[in-house]
This record gives C-alpha cells, sequence and structure tokens, in this order.
C-alpha cells in the first residue's frame, strides 16, 4: 500500500490546479482522512525553495487553528520526499460544482441555508486573521444532512504567489475580485466579494463573469457588473439583487464588511422586509444587455375565499336576527334557512383553484425563461457580427496603412541618396510613430545562459548572427498609442486603454500580442525577434543585467521599488541603459517579441518567426512584481498571445 508519511493512501478522490486529494488512513489513531498533496514548485533556486516551504509550514499552522462546525479541520501538516500535504478531516459530502453539474439554479430556500453556514465560516476566519483567497463552488463541501463545510483555507496563499513561472494566473480567476489582480493588499473583503459571485452563480444558474479566455474574464471582472439575477431566473425577489450587488463592488470600500450582514440581508430580502439603506448600491458600468423580460403571470384571483366569507356572514345574521323576526311574525311556522355550502364541495373548488393557478404561474414563467434564453441568444449573435465587421474593418485599415507605409519608403529611398554608415548607438526619431530608436549593428553574440544560473529553457549557449536593426528607445506608451490611433482617425480598444488608464508615459500594458503586432505594422515597423531583443539588452560581452554583472536595485523598476504598484514612466532608470544605449530593459513591464516559444538553439527559419503560426509567444525582460532573478538579460517566459495583463508591454523594430 503507498505511503505518504505514516499515512496509507486509499483512493484519490480528486485533482485540481493546486494538487491531488486522497482518502488515506492514519494508523496511528486508526482514523480516515483527506489528505491534499501540493503541487510541487519547479522553481530551481534553493533560496526560493526554502521560503516557499517555510510560508506552506506557516500558513498550514494558521489554518490549522481554525475550529469552526462550517470548516474543514486541518489535522495535521508534513512533508514527505520533496511533496508538501495537508491532513484534512474527510467529509462525506460533494462540492458545490458537482451539484452545479445537474441542477441550476439552486432552490432559494437551499441556497440561504447554504449562505448562512458559509458566511459563519468566513467572519469566524476573518476575526482570526486568516483570508481563504479562493472561494468558489469546488471549495464549498454539501453533506447529505444540507451542512455546508469550506475547506482550503490558506492555501492559495500556501501555494504561493498567484502567477506561475511563465508568467500565467493560476487556477480559474472567474471567482477572484477586482483587487487580485490590481495589486492591493487582500483583507476580508476579497473573501466576501468570491462568496458574493457563488451565491450569484447558485442564484441564477450562471457565472457572474464568464469568458471564453483568462483575459476576457478579467476584463469583466474589473471593468463589468453581472447581469441582473432576475433576467435569468425571474422568481427571485427583486430586492436580492441588491444584495448581490453590494457583495461584487468593484470598491472593497463599498462592500459588506462582514459575511454575515450579507446573509441576513438575502433573508430579509426574501421576505420582502425593507433592507438597511446602505445595503443598495449603483451599478459600476452600464452593461450593453437584454431588456429585461417580465413573466406573464395571471392577476385573476379565485372566488372562493369570498363566497365563503359572505356565506359565513349571511350564517350569522340569520343566527343573530332569527329570533327576534320570528316575534314579530304572526304565522307560528318559520321555514329553516338553506345551508350556506358544503364542505367536502368547498374543498374540491379550493383545491382546483390552487391547481388551476400554479399551473397558470408555472407556464407564464417557463414563457419568460425562454423568451429570455432566446432574446440573449440573439443578442450574443448580434454582438458576434459586430465583432468580425470591426475586425474585417480594422484589417482592411491596416492593410492600407502598409501599402501607404510601403509607399513612402518606396519613394524616400528613390528620391534619397544613399545614407551615411550609421555607428552603434546612434538614436533616431522614425516611423509613423514618430519615436526615439537605437541603432544596433551586425554582430555575433552568444545567445542563452552563460553564467549557469538559469532556466532550463535558457540553454544551452550558442552563437547568433544579427543583422543590423534599429529598437525602441523604451517601450511604447499609451501616448503613442493615442497619438498613432487618433492620426489614423480610429479608436480601438488601445485608445480605450490610454483613457482608462490616463498615464500618457507609462509603458502601454494590457496589451495582446497581435494588438502589438499590428500597432508596429501600422507605424511601419515590427516586433523585434528574441534574438534581436536579447542582442541589444547585453550586447557582445555576455552580460547578466543590460548594465553589467552585478544587481543594482537603483538601474530597473522591480519588486521592492515604487511600493510594488505597478509599472513606473519609461526612461526612469537611464542608469540601466543597454551597452547600445537602450532603456527599461530590465524590469517596468515584460515585452513580446514576435518569436513562438521554442526550445535552443534559436534558429530563425525554424518556423518560430510565422506571424500566423498559433502558440504561445515569448516575453522577456521581466517586470515591476518580479525578482532580479526574472530580470537577467538571458531570461524568457511564455504566455498565450491573447493575453492581456498590466505586467506586459512591447516596443518595436525596424531593419
Amino acid at each position: 500500500m503507498e505511503r505518504l508519511g505514516r499515512y496509507e493512501l486509499r483512493e484519490e478522490l480528486g485533482r485540481g490546479a493546486m494538487g491531488v486529494v486522497y482518502k488515506a488512513r492514519d494508523p496511528k489513531i486508526d482514523r480516515l482522512v483527506a489528505i491534499k498533496v501540493i503541487a510541487p514548485s519547479d522553481g530551481s533556486d534553493p533560496a526560493e525553495l526554502q521560503q516557499r516551504r517555510d510560508r506552506f509550514q506557516r500558513e498550514a499552522r494558521a489554518a490549522g487553528r481554525l475550529t469552526h462546525p462550517n470548516i474543514v479541520t486541518i489535522h495535521d501538516v508534513g512533508e514527505d520526499k520533496g511533496q508538501a500535504y495537508l491532513v484534512m478531516e474527510l467529509i462525506q459530502g460533494e462540492p458545490l460544482d458537482h451539484l452545479l453539474r445537474t441542477r441550476r439554479p439552486l432552490p432559494l430556500d437551499q441556497v440561504l441555508s447554504v449562505a448562512d453556514q458559509v458566511a459563519s465560516a468566513l467572519d469566524y476566519a476573518h476575526a482570526n486573521s486568516i483570508i481563504h483567497r479562493d472561494i468558489k463552488p469546488a471549495n464549498i463541501l454539501l453533506t447529505k444532512d444540507g451542512v455546508a463545510k469550506v475547506t482550503d483555507f490558506g492555501i492559495a496563499r500556501i501555494v504561493g504567489t498567484q502567477t506561475t513561472q511563465t508568467g500565467q494566473i493560476s487556477g480559474t480567476p472567474t471567482y477572484m475580485s477586482p483587487e487580485h489582480f490590481s495589486g492591493p493588499k487582500l483583507d476580508g473583503r476579497s473573501d466576501i466579494f468570491s462568496f458574493g459571485a457563488v451565491l450569484y452563480e447558485l442564484l441564477s444558474g450562471e457565472q457572474a463573469f464568464p469568458g471564453e479566455t483568462i483575459s476576457n474574464v478579467i476584463y469583466r471582472i474589473i471593468n463589468e457588473d453581472p447581469i441582473p439575477l432576475r433576467r435569468l431566473n425571474p422568481g427571485l425577489p427583486p430586492a436580492l439583487d441588491a444584495c448581490i450587488r453590494k457583495a461584487l463592488a468593484k470598491d472593497p470600500a463599498r462592500r459588506y464588511a462582514k459575511a454575515a450582514d450579507l446573509a441576513r440581508d438575502l433573508r430579509t430580502a426574501t421576505r420582502g422586509g425593507p433592507l438597511p439603506a446602505d445595503s443598495k448600491i449603483a451599478a459600476t458600468v452600464k452593461m450593453p444587455s437584454r431588456p429585461e423580460v417580465h413573466p406573464r403571470v395571471s392577476r385573476r384571483r379565485p372566488l372562493w375565499p369570498w363566497m365563503l366569507l359572505g356565506g359565513g356572514i349571511l350564517t350569522g345574521l340569520v343566527v343573530v336576527l332569527g329570533p327576534r323576526m320570528r316575534a314579530r311574525e304572526a304565522p307560528p311556522v318559520v321555514s329553516s334557512p338553506p345551508p350556506v355550502s358544503q364542505p367536502a364541495e368547498d374543498e374540491a373548488a379550493k383545491a382546483k383553484a390552487v391547481a388551476e393557478e400554479a399551473a397558470r404561474q408555472k407556464a407564464a414563467e417557463e414563457e419568460a425563461r425562454r423568451r429570455a434564453e432566446s432574446e440573449r441568444l440573439a443578442v450574443e449573435q448580434r454582438k458576434l457580427e459586430e465583432e468580425k465587421a470591426r475586425l474585417a474593418k480594422q484589417r482592411a485599415a491596416l492593410e492600407a496603412e502598409r501599402k501607404k507605409v510601403a509607399e513612402q519608403t518606396a519613394r524616400r529611398r528613390t528620391a534619397e541618396p544613399e545614407a551615411p554608415r550609421i555607428s552603434a548607438g546612434t538614436v533616431q526619431r522614425r516611423g509613423a510613430d514618430n519615436a526615439e530608436m537605437v541603432y544596433t549593428p551586425t554582430g555575433t553574440f552568444t545567445m542563452g545562459d552563460t553564467h549557469g544560473d538559469g532556466l532550463p529553457n535558457e540553454k544551452p549557449p550558442h552563437q547568433v548572427g544579427v543583422q543590423g536593426f534599429w529598437i525602441d528607445r523604451t517601450e511604447v506608451t499609451f501616448a503613442q498609442i493615442a497619438r498613432v490611433a487618433r492620426a489614423g482617425g480610429a479608436r480601438p480598444k488601445l485608445e480605450r486603454l490610454r483613457e482608462l488608464r490616463g498615464r500618457d508615459e507609462y509603458p502601454a500594458t494590457h496589451i495582446t500580442w497581435h494588438d502589438a503586432f499590428a500597432y508596429c505594422r501600422m507605424v511601419g515597423k515590427r516586433l523585434p525577434t528574441e534574438a534581436e531583443w536579447e542582442y541589444a539588452a547585453r550586447g557582445t560581452d555576455g552580460r547578466r543585467y543590460p548594465w553589467g554583472e552585478t544587481w543594482d536595485p537603483d538601474r530597473a523598476r522591480h519588486e521592492g521599488s515604487g511600493g510594488g504598484q505597478g509599472p513606473g514612466p519609461v526612461g526612469s532608470h537611464p542608469g540601466g541603459a543597454s551597452p547600445f544605449g537602450v532603456l527599461d530593459m530590465a524590469g517596468n513591464v515584460w515585452e513580446w517579441v514576435s518569436s513562438l516559444e521554442k526550445p535552443y538553439p534559436y534558429v530563425a527559419a525554424d518556423g518560430r518567426e510565422d506571424p500566423s503560426a498559433p502558440g504561445p509567444r515569448v516575453i522577456r525582460g521581466g517586470a515591476w512584481k518580479f525578482k532580479p532573478r526574472a530580470l537577467r538579460t538571458t531570461s524568457r517566459h511564455s504566455v498565450d498571445p491573447t493575453t492581456r495583463a498590466p505586467i506586459i508591454g512591447f516596443r518595436c523594430a525596424q531593419s
């Protein structure tokens, strides 16, 4: 039988991004437990690995101090043969994400019960200075008795940062709060946002922030509000929307301070009671969405209650006034009043009326749901057609601009005499964006790890020849993109990003590889190849950093500089210039290059420079939230070309 430490592993219960969960037996006290084996780190730096082990032990002990009926208890923590693991209480239950696969949405009374229990667990953990960081349906277990148990407290913190070694976000960000992506320190209100996203899905049957890609999901979390609940589930009380909207407020200061307050307001809204004034919050962004559909429910009330009431009043009058009327009448004979109603007939009529009303209401709700779904599909189809038309128009404009630039270049070369020989480090303003570019001469250099401290994808070191080329002196800024967009009479997404950020001289971020490729072509340039980028950064003497062999924190924007809140203005660290005078090639933001991610040695003719080929593209240079190890001239990572992130920008090159 396979063992982990002293524990006997019985069977696998499940697996995810953070590790694998097994059912196991503790022979020491003959108890069945659940063991989560944490996914191992692939980092090779011994100091970083030791820090990771220390953090694992510290955070696991902190989470293990939580004792609450709605929190899965941590019994033990350990490490065996390099694998870290947590020993937890074994729960005989089903995660909410499994339940949602067969039933969407859940009944309202079941959602309210889950909300009360999870809120109690979160408030208890927050009072003990523990933040979950990964509240989602998969981390909420529901037993057959209806008891909700929150699991994986502290696991997100134990596993480490939210980015992998390739710069991609680990796990699914569907339930993460906006502050996960913007940099501020997290607190309990981040868990409340995630809790609100879970409740939204339980009540509506749809995710609050759906998206086909991670970048789409992150954009919606930061910029958009979810569709109102009653458009997806018309049977819900109207006031529930205000509660969920407050829980999902973009600004943490506008959310509930405690999860219990959210659960309390949900029950108040369900009963139809008035909500506190501060439970209402305006929408952050008005989304283009479907008009609200109200079900056509018949308002005709059944007649049997009024018939019974009238019969009762008539009977009472007969009982009270009957003796007096008989005393005044001369004839001694009095006829008995007719029976008001027959109990059996009344019950049958009542049951029939109730059944008919329920059937009418159910039919109206089903019709409203079908209409809402049909309208949603129509809206999505219109959006798809509009996006196709926009892309076709953009491609036509780019092609026209490319031809225009090519014609201008041909005319200039024909009219102008041959330019004099240009020396290394010469700076000129070039291209349609009139940006400063540095000339990098023809030469041969050693590409890859020459110091023995690089990752496997930086090896083996090898000789590469490069033809002379120009490269932007700094990263492309929001101001440059805005000027080019206005000059072309267009307002693409790049221009809207500039308005959103409002930082003209800062590097343009949230730019996909396709955006960067299109911009460079628009201004008569191109993205640098991976070999050109490394040559411009380290020169021919094989430097570890652009300025030399030794790390200097004052020569780059990195983790720990500027408060770690984001990139700085381009050119802020002139002391970090490369041998040819190129700035910001270490830190500030990662930079797209044209190359596909392929192993060394670098061979331009092997297909890695094909712009139409699918696959991850390389980013170089490190970013503001990374350590010096990532800022070396040979450091290379790969990212999906559709990714938009606050840590990725670009610069252009020209032959």
